[in-house]
């Protein structure tokens, strides 16, 4: 989930990347370093650990990425050591992908369906999100035995359900306010 402190430091490296015209560059960057730095134990460790103070931890990053990443996206992991958020990176890419999907006006849908949908049926299917959302759809598609049938959609900001399960629920409120 997106905060707004992930939103706030996510704008601000994405206004740069777009100034450099570098914005899935810095994206792509993001994510190494996340699985580099945040989901490795023991380095992880060290950015936790209370007795190594901010400026050790920037220049273990200076030594370590110098050669690696821009002046400027090492700049803004700075940044986030220096205010005491560099533990924040998750929620930085995140927000940073949801700047980037609308920048590439890109929209990416998770499909559940109960059988996996046929080629035809999620170029179909590709076709009316597009043409209802006017962006680029990116399917995810998911197997989901609990459906009995039809499908279900969620996207970032709302669920589409056309599943059967979903109509006989909607059909049973239907009849209990009719009695």
């Amino acid at each position: 989930m997106i905060n707004s402190v992930g939103l706030q430091y996510a704008k601000a490296i994405f206004d740069l990347a777009t100034i450099n015209k570098s914005a899935n560059d810095y994206y792509q960057a993001l994510l190494v370093l996340n699985d580099a730095i945040l989901k490795e134990e023991s380095v992880l460790q060290i950015f936790m650990h209370p007795a190594i103070n901010k400026e050790e931890k920037k220049n273990i990053l200076k030594n370590t990425l110098s050669h690696l990443v821009d002046e400027e996206l090492l700049n803004f992991l700075f940044v986030l050591i220096d205010n005491n958020r560099f533990l924040d990176l998750p929620l930085v890419i995140e927000a940073y992908k949801q700047l980037l999907d609308e920048y590439e006006n890109k929209l990416e849908v998770k499909v559940y369906s109960r059988y996996s949908l046929t080629e035809n049926e999620i170029i179909s299917l590709k076709e009316k999100l597009e043409k209802h959302y006017n962006k680029n759809i990116i399917i995810t598609k998911y197997i989901d035995e609990s459906l009995i049938g039809g499908i279900r959609i969620i996207t970032d900001k709302e669920v589409l359900d056309a599943s059967i399960l979903s109509s006989l629920d909607e059909l049973k409120n239907n009849l209990k306010k009719g009695w």
